[in-house]
């Protein structure tokens, strides 16, 4: 009988067993997969000897000063092997006023010695940066601990050597904050504003020497007090009035200098002629204390009845030293 219309096809070789190429297949894939696992271990043991390198240590500086940038106190203190004994002055309101002063941009990693040296858990980076009008560059000091690179403070340590117990330290306000008694502070990097008194403004010295911390060691807070315009005017006024009232009633205001007046004078009847001349005197703040001074000649003319009934006109010449109070409201010659 006549098979089915279509091209003939040859009959399969009778009882050939599939499985032998199953089981090829599944070791070659073992295979494969070994080989992935431990191509994975190598890779990530990277090529220091298995150490647990967690980056260079440039990127850990570039980490710090770019937390800073942001506000982040929190987050450039965890990148500090050194705790800071205090962190009054360390948290993101105080970050906040100094990078609004001096915004920290153009970070730049110049060398990383972490990038060639395949051992050790130290490392040395070039670094620079912008604080705000201010280019900063400078060696940081990179340790690794965990198999993390830290800086070896977040903070600098700043000491107040020339401080006195109830002088203008007291009145001293850092970044806002009350200085209070304190001695040693911990700050970041960057701008650290000072004020005290209405009548002073206080000139803190630079500490952007580096743009990071370099140890834990303290260092001066330096800073130096001076007169503003209220100031001069407050110290020159209470000046003023102590001279008039040593005329006046000198029983009655702080060491009055003794006066030699002839013909004598009815001190109640003292007029003084005219503005008093301060060009022969220093007007300027104390440097520890709360105190303005005057220091140099002081010329002045008044009148006042004399002893015999009349009346006279005197010129005077006073070689002043005065210490003003300029805690004291309004300001005047005191202790």
């Amino acid at each position: 009988m006549p098979g089915p219309s279509g091209p003939w096809r040859p009959p399969l070789p009778p009882g050939r067993s599939r499985k032998p190429l199953i089981v090829t297949l599944l070791a070659s894939l073992a295979v494969f997969a070994v080989v992935g696992i431990v191509m994975a271990i190598v890779l990530g043991a990277g090529g220091h000897g298995g150490s647990k390198n967690a980056g260079r240590a440039g990127d850990a500086v570039k980490a710090y000063l770019e937390a800073l940038a942001r506000g982040d106190a929190d987050a450039a203190l965890s990148m500090g092997l050194a705790e800071p004994a205090s962190r009054k002055f360390l948290t993101n309101e105080t970050l906040k006023q100094q990078i609004e002063h001096w915004p920290i941009k153009n970070i730049e990693i110049l060398s990383d010695s972490s990038e060639t040296e395949s051992s050790g858990e130290t490392a040395i980076v070039n670094v620079s940066a912008d604080f705000g009008g201010n280019r900063s560059s400078g060696q940081a000091f990179v340790n690794k601990k965990n198999g993390t690179w830290k800086l070896p403070s977040a903070a600098l340590h700043l000491r107040i050597y020339s401080a006195g117990t109830d002088g203008m330290d007291s009145n001293l306000n850092v970044l806002g904050k009350p200085l209070g008694k304190d001695r040693d502070l911990y700050v970041f990097p960057g701008y650290v504003g000072a004020t005290s008194v209405p009548y002073v403004d206080v000139h803190v010295e630079s500490l952007l020497q580096e743009p990071v911390p370099t140890n834990d060691i303290s260092q001066p807070f330096s800073y130096k007090y001076e007169l503003n315009d209220a100031g001069h005017k407050a110290v020159q006024t209470a000046a003023e009035t102590w001279l008039v009232g040593c005329l006046r009633d000198p029983e009655h205001f702080y060491k009055c200098p003794k006066q030699q007046i002839d013909p004598p004078i009815k001190p109640e009847t003292v007029q003084i002629v005219g503005a008093m001349d301060f060009s022969g005197a220093k007007l300027s703040a104390g440097t520890t204390s709360s105190r303005g001074v005057v220091d140099g000649s002081v010329r002045f003319s008044f009148t006042a009845e004399t002893a015999s009934g009349g009346v006279a006109t005197y010129d005077s010449v006073q070689n002043v030293f005065a210490v003003v109070d300029l805690m004291a409201e309004p300001p005047v010659v005191g202790p």
